[in-house]
Protein backbone atom coordinates (compact mmCIF):
# COMPACT_ATOMS: atom_id res chain seq x y z
CA UNK A 1 0.00 0.00 0.00
CA UNK A 2 1.15 3.55 -0.63
CA UNK A 3 1.97 5.79 1.97
CA UNK A 4 -0.08 8.47 3.73
CA UNK A 5 0.64 11.88 3.14
CA UNK A 6 -1.35 13.10 6.54
CA UNK A 7 0.37 15.63 9.21
CA UNK A 8 -0.41 15.93 12.60
CA UNK A 9 -3.36 17.69 12.54
CA UNK A 10 -4.55 15.44 9.84
CA UNK A 11 -4.06 12.55 12.57
CA UNK A 12 -6.20 14.97 15.16
CA UNK A 13 -8.57 15.71 12.77
CA UNK A 14 -9.55 11.73 11.95
CA UNK A 15 -8.20 10.24 15.30
CA UNK A 16 -11.51 8.37 15.64
CA UNK A 17 -11.70 7.29 12.29
CA UNK A 18 -8.18 6.16 12.76
CA UNK A 19 -8.63 4.46 16.01
CA UNK A 20 -11.53 2.65 15.10
CA UNK A 21 -9.83 1.47 12.14
CA UNK A 22 -6.67 -0.10 14.39
CA UNK A 23 -9.53 -1.65 17.01
CA UNK A 24 -11.03 -3.53 13.68
CA UNK A 25 -7.40 -4.43 12.08
CA UNK A 26 -6.01 -5.77 15.57
CA UNK A 27 -9.61 -7.96 16.14
CA UNK A 28 -9.32 -8.66 12.64
CA UNK A 29 -5.45 -10.16 12.61
CA UNK A 30 -6.18 -11.88 15.59
CA UNK A 31 -9.38 -13.36 14.34
CA UNK A 32 -7.77 -14.40 11.55
CA UNK A 33 -4.07 -15.82 12.86
CA UNK A 34 -5.21 -16.82 16.29
CA UNK A 35 -1.31 -17.01 17.26
CA UNK A 36 -0.78 -13.47 16.66
CA UNK A 37 -2.49 -12.80 19.14
CA UNK A 38 1.07 -13.15 21.25
CA UNK A 39 2.42 -10.45 18.88
CA UNK A 40 -0.36 -7.83 17.58
CA UNK A 41 0.68 -5.73 21.34
CA UNK A 42 4.24 -6.59 21.76
CA UNK A 43 6.39 -3.33 21.19
CA UNK A 44 9.10 -5.63 20.05
CA UNK A 45 7.54 -7.58 16.88
CA UNK A 46 4.25 -5.24 16.36
CA UNK A 47 3.49 -1.58 14.85
CA UNK A 48 0.49 -1.43 16.00
CA UNK A 49 1.64 -0.17 19.87
CA UNK A 50 3.26 3.14 17.98
CA UNK A 51 0.90 3.62 15.03
CA UNK A 52 -2.02 3.95 18.03
CA UNK A 53 0.24 6.12 20.43
CA UNK A 54 1.37 8.56 17.86
CA UNK A 55 -2.93 8.60 16.62
CA UNK A 56 -3.90 8.95 20.36
CA UNK A 57 -1.31 11.79 20.97
CA UNK A 58 -1.79 13.04 17.47
CA UNK A 59 1.54 13.24 16.31
CA UNK A 60 2.87 12.59 12.59
CA UNK A 61 3.11 9.02 11.32
CA UNK A 62 5.97 7.91 8.94
CA UNK A 63 8.01 5.19 7.23
CA UNK A 64 6.87 1.99 7.94
CA UNK A 65 4.30 2.96 9.84
CA UNK A 66 2.36 5.20 7.79
CA UNK A 67 2.65 2.25 5.33
CA UNK A 68 0.37 0.42 8.12
CA UNK A 69 -1.89 3.03 8.36
CA UNK A 70 -2.50 3.22 4.78
CA UNK A 71 -3.18 -0.30 4.80
CA UNK A 72 -5.53 0.04 7.74
CA UNK A 73 -7.35 2.56 6.42
CA UNK A 74 -8.01 0.79 2.77
CA UNK A 75 -8.97 -2.34 4.43
CA UNK A 76 -11.55 -0.88 7.13
CA UNK A 77 -13.10 1.36 4.20
CA UNK A 78 -13.89 -2.08 2.25
CA UNK A 79 -14.63 -3.68 5.91
CA UNK A 80 -17.25 -0.76 6.27
CA UNK A 81 -19.07 -1.55 3.14
CA UNK A 82 -19.29 -5.11 3.98
CA UNK A 83 -20.79 -3.72 7.50
CA UNK A 84 -23.23 -1.30 6.16
CA UNK A 85 -24.84 -4.50 4.07
CA UNK A 86 -26.31 -5.28 8.32
CA UNK A 87 -29.41 -4.75 9.79
CA UNK A 88 -28.04 -3.72 13.24
CA UNK A 89 -25.66 -1.12 12.09
CA UNK A 90 -25.96 2.68 12.36
CA UNK A 91 -26.22 3.47 8.68
CA UNK A 92 -25.49 6.62 9.43
CA UNK A 93 -22.26 6.08 11.32
CA UNK A 94 -21.14 3.61 8.97
CA UNK A 95 -21.60 6.04 5.97
CA UNK A 96 -20.11 9.04 7.48
CA UNK A 97 -17.02 6.78 8.35
CA UNK A 98 -16.73 5.64 5.27
CA UNK A 99 -17.21 8.96 3.66
CA UNK A 100 -14.76 10.27 6.07
CA UNK A 101 -11.94 7.08 4.55
CA UNK A 102 -12.82 8.15 1.24
CA UNK A 103 -12.08 11.74 1.17
CA UNK A 104 -8.79 11.02 3.45
CA UNK A 105 -7.76 8.41 0.97
CA UNK A 106 -8.36 10.96 -2.22
CA UNK A 107 -6.83 13.71 -0.75
CA UNK A 108 -4.25 12.05 1.40
CA UNK A 109 -2.33 9.51 -1.27
CA UNK A 110 0.27 10.90 -3.14
CA UNK A 111 -0.64 12.12 -7.01
CA UNK A 112 0.94 9.53 -9.75
CA UNK A 113 3.10 12.46 -11.71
Amino acid sequence: MKQLVVSSEDIVSHRKLFLDAIKWYRASVVKEKLWAEVYVDDVHFSLLPDLERRVQAGEEVNGAVNGLLATIVKKYRDHLGELRKEDWVNGKTIDDQMNEADALMRNSLPKAK
